[in-house]
């Protein structure tokens, strides 16, 4: 480069000042803040879920609860009708008094004897033959005591509980149905976070991020929302 002299001719004027830089901040505009609106079908995936049966067939008597409700452990969910099962237990209580008043009678009736045998008013036989009757008493108290408790066993498979605290995510059975035992009437999911998978448009997908917030709402549940979060977006 060759430098050039340029020569003015005239008044002088002194030296403009030179321009004030200022320091400007400049960021990329992005989107913030806001919702994102949408409403999408999804399914559920209730990990661990138990479907309950009663042990016994029978009517259902009632079903207790319903979708999206929450149960406690040994609360009621279902019951059957249970009149034969409680005229079992009426029968088997009777069975059992009978069995104590025959025990006490075969007791006072050894002890009788014993004393008779002593004196020499009893004989040998008479002695063996009484305690044995009292040892057949006692037997046949234990027999009514076992029939007893199968009674009120089988009165209890009527009442279908909750094994442990949980939502019902399903029920399979309803009043006045008929049931074998094992037929599924209820699933319980215990407490967790339900896992639901749901497919949306591909432009949402750079929109959520794990972590956000969302609702999820059951159709058969009601009206009220339950509180979800994003937990993982990926490509279908």
């Amino acid at each position: 480069m060759i430098p050039v002299l340029v020569a003015l001719w005239g008044c002088s004027s002194p030296d403009p000042e030179p321009p004030v830089l200022r320091p400007v901040r400049v960021e990329v505009a992005r989107e913030t803040g806001g919702t994102l609106d949408g409403v999408f079908s999804g399914t559920t995936e209730a990990r661990d879920a138990a479907v309950l049966s009663f042990l016994t067939g029978g009517t259902v008597a009632a079903v207790e609860v319903g979708v999206g409700d929450r149960v406690r452990s040994g609360a009621v969910l279902a019951r059957l009708e249970g009149t034969s099962q409680a005229l079992q237990v009426e029968q088997a209580r009777a069975g059992v008094a009978s069995a104590q008043a025959g025990l006490r009678h075969a007791q006072q009736t050894h002890e009788r004897t014993e004393q008779l045998f002593v004196a020499g008013s009893a004989t040998t036989a008479d002695l063996e033959g009484a305690r044995a009757q009292h040892e057949a008493s006692r037997a046949q108290l234990a027999s009514a005591q076992r029939q007893l408790d199968l009674a009120r066993t089988q009165q209890d498979h009527t009442v279908l509980r909750a094994g442990r605290d949980g939502a019902i995510t399903q029920v399979l059975a309803h009043a006045r149905e008929n049931v074998g035992a094992g037929t599924p009437v209820v699933e319980l999911t215990p407490d967790q976070e339900l896992s639901v998978e749901v497919s949306v448009p591909e432009r949402w997908v750079g929109r959520l991020e794990p972590g956000a917030p969302a609702s999820l709402r059951v159709p058969s549940a009601g009206e009220l929302p339950l509180v979800a979060h994003v937990a993982e977006v990926g490509g279908g």
